[in-house]
């Protein structure tokens, strides 16, 4: 059972709280066992502690920038060309566009692909748009990420540090904006909203 609760401790790294408690709670012989291990153990937990701190405390600062105008930007696609964000928003189809902060070594970015993948296919012809904005540094495998995984809308590539970053207030991603075309005002500013619910609204 304690070799079971090391494990669980080890395998679910975001329950900090009850990580440590379980390996506290180890038998004198198996601590003495496998001290080196358990000490490397607790150190990661700590650092993921703070880093979780840290991370809650840039979100809790985080400008909201609902209300707020776009602010316009200009990067390369996967061919090379560069994709001005107000020439898609001035393009007549285009009544709405979502703006995605991601990168393919992003998790819960990655997660989201797939329910992209199916509000641009079910809003797309209605008046829909995405332009994705990777953070990776590598643009070789990020254009092929896009293509093997059918990611048919707008991509463009912007490398951490980029100013585009900095305008949107970007400390964590994924990071989504939604933005109505005809005014140029965010709409929604969220982590992982529910699209789908908002655009059947707006695009009935």
């Amino acid at each position: 059972t304690n070799l079971l609760a090391l494990v669980h401790a080890d395998d679910f790294p975001d329950d900090l709280s009850r990580a440590s408690e379980t390996l506290d709670r180890l038998s004198p012989d198996l601590a003495k066992t496998y001290k080196r291990y358990i000490s490397t153990l607790k150190n990661n937990l700590i650092r993921r502690a703070e880093a979780a701190e840290r991370r809650n405390k840039a979100l809790e600062e985080e400008v909201n920038l609902v209300g707020q105008r776009y602010i316009d930007m200009e990067y390369p696609n996967v061919d090379d060309v560069p994709v001005r964000l107000s020439a898609v928003l001035d393009n007549p189809a285009n009544r709405y566009v979502v703006l995605d902060f991601w990168a393919t070594w992003c998790l819960p970015c990655v997660k989201s692909i797939p329910m992209l993948k199916e509000v641009y296919a079910k809003y797309h012809d209605k008046g829909l748009e995405i332009y994705s904005i990777s953070q990776d540094s590598k643009a070789k495998e990020w254009k092929s990420y896009v293509e093997e995984n059918g990611m048919n809308w707008i991509n463009v590539l912007a490398s951490s540090g980029s100013k585009v970053y900095k305008d949107y207030g970007i400390e964590f991603i994924p990071r989504v904006f939604l933005i109505d075309c005809q005014t140029g005002e965010i709409l929604v500013h969220e982590s992982q909203p529910d699209l789908d619910s908002i655009l059947s609204d707006l695009l009935p």
